[in-house]
């Protein structure tokens, strides 16, 4: 799978479209061999619209460039978002307001580079109505928002904060709000879910897992991941193994040659014979 580091690093030179259309468009970046494909969320989010994640090998990548529009359809896409356990991002002179919000919460890593705005949800439905029903219609709004961010893991302070907010105004959340509000990061769940994996992958205790990745963030958080992107990633790729940079790479190589699927037959056994190569050498086979 390619590294996120760089898929971030190539799609963040993309142009900025304008938010005044609504269309949900599927891309392919890059040629049959090495491609890429991800997603973009332009404009108004209406009734109906989905995204089509057949098909695709890897995570999805989703891009979100909206102010918002039905809250109901909104949820939904974010409930394909986390079924599919996609990414998202808002790239720089982007946004993802109102509605646009409960979508990016759907996704299980979420970044921001532009804005997250966020105000008081509202009804599509215009006409007459008693203090009553409009209280009902509220408490019913509110009801399935704390239900939805709650699936998310996302805080229940955030509907709060929304809340406070007119609907004729819009707050842009700072680093620390949307920080606070874990609305950047990974989500929790799929955290345990791919700590398990990872520690599976490099053939270590979760306990380990953790120890290292503190350890890479000591090492490898002087290099840019802007300017440096690969060598961000081999940094902490090899500090996972527990190896140096070119340890990793002559490992790398002789996995390529020693472990393939189709000398093993076997997905796991491939692993196993990857996994023992990496932590000791050609002796171990």
């Amino acid at each position: 799978m390619r590294p996120f580091i760089i898929v971030m690093a190539v799609l963040l030179q993309a142009f900025a479209t304008s938010a005044s259309s609504a269309q949900i468009q599927r891309h392919v970046m890059g040629d049959d061999d090495n491609s890429l494909t991800y997603f973009t969320l332009q404009g108004e989010i209406t009734s109906g619209d989905h995204f089509d994640f057949d098909h695709i090998n890897d995570k999805p990548l989703v891009i979100l460039n909206s102010v918002g529009g039905n809250m109901e359809t909104a949820m939904a896409l974010g409930r394909e978002l986390r079924k599919a356990d996609a990414r998202a991002i808002v790239r720089k002179t982007e946004v993802c307001i109102s509605a646009c919000v409960f979508v990016f919460a759907g996704a299980v890593d979420r970044t921001v580079f532009g804005r997250i705005g966020i105000h008081r949800p509202y009804p599509t439905r215009t006409g007459d109505e008693t203090q009553e029903q409009a209280q009902q219609e509220f408490k019913q709004m509110k009801s399935k928002s704390q239900r939805y961010l709650e699936q998310m893991n996302i805080s229940v302070s955030l509907l709060n904060e929304m809340i406070r907010v007119p609907s004729s105004r819009v707050h842009y959340l700072s680093d620390g709000e949307l920080a606070k509000l874990g609305l950047t990061g990974k989500d929790p769940a799929y955290q345990y879910k791919q700590d398990s994996e990872d520690a599976a992958r490099y053939g270590i205790s979760r306990r380990e897992l953790l120890r290292r990745r503190r350890k890479s963030r000591a090492k490898c958080s002087s290099i840019s991941a802007k300017y440096h992107p690969w060598k961000k990633v081999q940094c902490e790729d090899a500090t996972m193994w527990g190896l140096s940079v070119s340890e990793m790479k002559q490992r790398q190589q002789l996995v390529r040659t020693h472990c393939t699927k189709q000398k093993y037959g076997d997905k796991g056994q491939a692993l196993k014979c990857q996994i023992s190569i990496m932590q000791n050498g050609l002796n171990s086979q």
